[in-house]
């Protein structure tokens, strides 16, 4: 089964969605601290697959989601023909971070947060019941704490929830590379209990003085995370549903990006052909 292809769509971008290369749509709703518009964000274009992406939950941040938020994405996804709804694995912060990367804390790896964060997706699928739910995980940049491992926590969520997994191939990569587990084995570990997934693929980079692996969406995506790709596309091909590329137009010259968006079809045409 080939995934529907696309582009992570935030409303102040300008990403060309016409490429006959794509077939789907993310909508990104990134930034906690603006209210959320209700309304037509993809104009008049048509899509195979549309999501919608929020940074408007706090899963593993305890307290009950606020109705109104709830009330607000299910309008819009309502009036994009959003089928899917996704938000991340992690607690809001009480002061926003800098970037749209560091809007979230990882939970703490324990099994009272594991069973609260279960209880709030289970609750916000229960709202969203006509719409799958998705859940992705956040970068840990070294603060992970408690007895579990980043795997078998999400291994539990995505056991005891039945939700969705969106899976940030790029975010696997940083979290791999910063503290120092494999990711091959990570995904070998967490895609059998994934009956659903999605992909986000973005650019990143290594710090030149820590060494440390940074997100971005204005740099090409490296050959590691394209190493990843493929390894899901193996090892879980029938369950992915969409892949969408978190990219800046911005930032990067337009043959890159659609370059790399037809990078992503041609792999997930060919998955055991495909080299990086």
């Amino acid at each position: 089964m080939i995934p529907a292809i696309g582009y992570a769509v935030r409303p102040h971008q300008h990403i060309v969605l016409d490429d006959s290369v794509i077939n789907a749509a993310e909508i990104t709703i990134d930034r906690p601290d603006v209210p959320l518009r209700v309304g037509r964000y993809l104009s008049e274009c048509c899509f195979d697959h549309v999501s919608l992406h929020s940074a408007k939950l706090s899963l593993a941040g305890g307290g009950e989601p606020s109705r109104k938020v709830l009330e607000d994405l299910r309008e819009i996804a309502y009036q994009n023909n959003a089928e899917t709804i996704s938000d991340h694995l992690g607690a809001l912060r009480t002061t926003p971070g800098r970037s749209a990367d560091q809007w979230y804390l990882p939970p703490s790896l324990t099994s009272s947060v594991l069973t609260q964060t279960c209880r709030q997706i289970e609750t916000v699928q229960h709202f969203f019941r006509d719409r799958r739910f998705f859940v992705e995980s956040v970068a840990y940049l070294g603060m992970s704490d408690g007895s579990m491992s980043e795997a078998e926590f999400v291994r539990q969520v995505l056991r005891s929830t039945g939700c969705g997994w969106l899976l940030d191939l790029t975010t696997l990569n940083a979290n791999a590379v910063n503290s120092g587990f494999d990711a091959f084995e990570f995904l070998s570990e967490v895609l059998p209990d994934a009956d659903r997934i999605q992909l986000h693929l973005s650019g990143g980079y290594a710090e030149s003085q820590t060494g440390l692996f940074t997100k971005s969406s204005s740099h090409p995506i490296p050959d590691a995370v394209w190493s990843l790709y493929r390894a899901t596309l193996e090892q879980a091909d029938s369950k992915i549903s969409a892949v969408y590329l978190e990219r800046d137009q911005d930032g990067l010259d337009e043959d890159c990006w659609r370059g790399e968006v037809s990078r992503v079809r041609t792999m997930a045409e060919q998955p055991d052909a495909a080299s990086v």
